[in-house]
């Protein structure tokens, strides 16, 4: 005080309390000097034995309580307090402060931080000073601003950030206390304490800060941390849900994933896989971005066989037909019993033909089936169908007579038969042996359908005498079964390759008589005998016909022109000429029409000028109609 010599003093007080250790004065003083000349070790020291007189060594109090774990070993958070693990116990550690000063204690913690903090770079020992004062009074200003300024220079982050959850929670600081738990998250350790944090701080966000985007944020920095917890991705989903996340969460998915081994840990990257593919497609609708998870899945998880079925029914729901044709491949190669694997290629080639329009490749696969299982007759029934879809017809006539050597049932092979009869006729121009197919089904069994149909077919579309042969077969069965329609539609299948005009009339005739007396439709019975009369003008039942039909039905103008066009180029010249006569006649009698009667009989004279009976003809209806000057000309 009187010669100024801080040194000195500073010497004089050390020495004092070397005699005195546990008086307090000298301290004082050293503490005044040591910070007046910023000494701040020794000022350190000084207050750190200032604190250990004012009894802080005994003063704290230590307390361990058991907490609950669920199956993840998460645990609820006690703000302040420290997790610990022993075994499988999980327990809370907190500290007290009880027996000294407070308000001095307090003074000298946060002066004992600010120089380690500040002076000596010390910033463990700042904390734990920080931490103290905080355990006395939670709302100290100092004491949270050093911790804050520490938590961001990343000291002690564990510690700071736990003594600064207590007191954000205590003041309801929401946005300061998601953060700190976040920062715990990331620097503990273990797994399930990393994961308690974010929980935690995701409900902060979601509860008190309607802050979908962050407690969706905290969660996934626990998927990364643990992408195996059932627990926090069900939260997730819970959130993305609840906000309408799901672009989000899936793209959280989608980084998880990636980060997954598929060597080191193939069934997770297999869970994570078929987990994206059903966000895809139920939440965004993204039916590409589904299959190309389902295929990272299979690509991944393949030799599992619930893997395989889940990826079934997703890729058969998104119509990806070639991925289900890559499954089933999977399926087969877990499999050495042969009847799943035909089941597996049965349903291959059935999803190659039905849904990928694929009938060659389908082929392909029937015939693997076939090499195993040569007797399977569903392959084969399959390969005749496919065949003929993909017009290889000598190979389905081959594959029709080896289904003939396995099948013994007469009605089964009549069907195979039709079957191959219609491709050789149809398809590869052999119709007689087509035809002798057929004969022989009807030869035993008459009515059999599909040999009638095929035959039909043949008729309708065969020349020359395989038409006729088909009908001596079709004829009797159509009598038999009182079909005289369909014996109608035969005959005018002959009348195609018949030239004999003498059986056409014949034929005609049988139509015309099936018409009026079966079917009493004598407008058909009448066409046809007007079409038989150009066969044979000479038939005089053709004639007779036609005049009881156009007298019934009125119809003898329509005759006169139906005689007319049987008349035009006529080999038989005297024939025409009596046709002619008779429409003459018509015109005349029927018509009563003088000048088309007249003018009929012109043109016949005009091929026979001396036809007495023409001109007896000529004279007559000329004196009727006193035509005086042409009946001069033909007396």
């Amino acid at each position: 005080n009187h010669l100024n010599d801080k040194a000195g003093a500073i010497e004089s007080y050390e020495r004092v309390c070397e005699l005195l250790p546990e008086d307090g004065r000298p301290l004082v003083e050293l503490h005044r000097l040591y910070a007046e000349t910023e000494s701040y070790e020794d000022l350190a020291r000084v207050i750190e034995k200032q604190l250990e007189l004012l009894g802080v060594g005994n003063a704290f109090t230590e307390s361990r309580e058991e907490t609950e774990q669920n199956e993840e070993g998460m645990v609820g958070i006690v703000y302040g307090a420290k997790l610990v693990r022993e075994d499988d116990v999980a327990l809370w550690v907190d500290r007290s402060v009880s027996g000294i000063d407070p308000e001095e204690a307090i003074a000298l913690w946060f002066e004992l931080g600010e120089v380690y903090r500040l002076h000596l770079s010390e910033y463990d020992a700042s904390v734990d000073c920080y931490d103290n004062i905080l355990l006395i009074d939670i709302a100290h200003e100092g004491a949270i601003a050093g911790l804050e300024a520490l938590l961001e220079a990343e000291v002690r982050v564990d510690t700071v950030a736990r003594a600064l959850s207590k007191v954000y929670a205590t003041q309801e600081k929401y946005p300061e206390l998601k953060s700190v738990l976040v920062r715990l998250g990331d620097v503990l350790p273990n797994v399930a304490d990393k994961l308690s944090y974010y929980v935690c701080a995701s409900q902060i966000c979601s509860e008190y800060l309607e802050d979908g985007t962050g407690a969706i944020d905290c969660l996934a920095r626990a998927m990364m941390s643990a992408p195996a917890s059932e627990i926090v991705k069900q939260v997730l989903m819970d959130l993305a849900q609840r906000y309408e996340a799901w672009q989000k969460v899936i793209e959280i998915f989608e980084g998880v994933a990636k980060s997954i081994s598929r060597e080191e840990n193939p069934e997770l990257l297999t869970q994570y896989a078929l987990e994206l593919s059903s966000l895809w497609e139920t939440q965004l609708d993204n039916r590409d971005k589904a299959i190309e998870y389902g295929r990272l899945g299979l690509e991944v998880g393949g030799a599992d066989q619930e893997v395989l079925n889940y990826l079934k029914e997703t890729f058969i729901r998104l119509e990806s037909w070639e991925d289900v044709i890559g499954v089933l491949h999977a399926e087969a190669k877990l499999t050495e019993d042969d009847e799943v694997l035909l089941g597996i290629n049965m349903q291959i080639a059935s999803i190659q033909e039905a849904s990928l329009g694929d009938n060659a490749g389908a082929i392909d696969t029937m015939l693997e089936v076939l090499e195993k299982h040569p007797e399977n007759t569903d392959a084969m029934e399959s390969l005749d169908r496919l065949y003929v879809a993909c017009e290889r017809w000598e190979e389905a006539v081959a594959n029709c007579e080896r289904r003939l050597e396995l099948v013994e049932d007469q009605a089964a092979r009549d069907e195979i038969e039709c079957h191959m009869a219609s491709i050789l006729s149809e398809h590869l121009n052999e119709s007689d042996r087509a035809f002798e197919i057929y004969s022989n089904i009807l030869a035993h069994d008459p009515s059999h359908e599909m040999a009638i149909s095929g035959l039909e077919v043949m008729l309708e579309k065969g020349e020359g005498a395989i038409v006729e042969q088909i009908a001596e077969i079709l004829l009797p069965i159509y009598d038999a079964n009182d079909a005289w329609q369909r014996r109608c539609w035969t005959d005018e299948q002959l009348l195609r390759v018949i030239v004999e005009p003498e059986r056409r009339r014949d034929i005609l005739h049988e139509e015309a008589m099936l018409y009026e007396q079966r079917g009493e439709e004598h407008e058909k019975a009448y066409e046809a005998y007007a079409r038989s009369l150009k066969e044979d003008l000479r038939s005089q039942e053709t004639i007779e016909q036609l005049f009881n039909y156009a007298d019934v039905l009125g119809k003898w103008d329509e005759l006169v022109g139906v005689m007319n066009e049987a008349t035009v180029d006529a080999d038989d010249v005297e024939a025409a000429k009596n046709i002619k006569c008779m429409v003459a006649s018509i015109y005349r009698e029927h018509l009563e029409n003088l000048d088309a009667a007249i003018a009929t009989y012109v043109e016949i004279r005009e091929k026979d000028p001396e036809d007495l009976e023409i001109l007896n003809a000529l004279e007559e209806l000329y004196r009727e109609k006193e035509a005086w000057t042409e009946l001069a000309e033909v007396l």
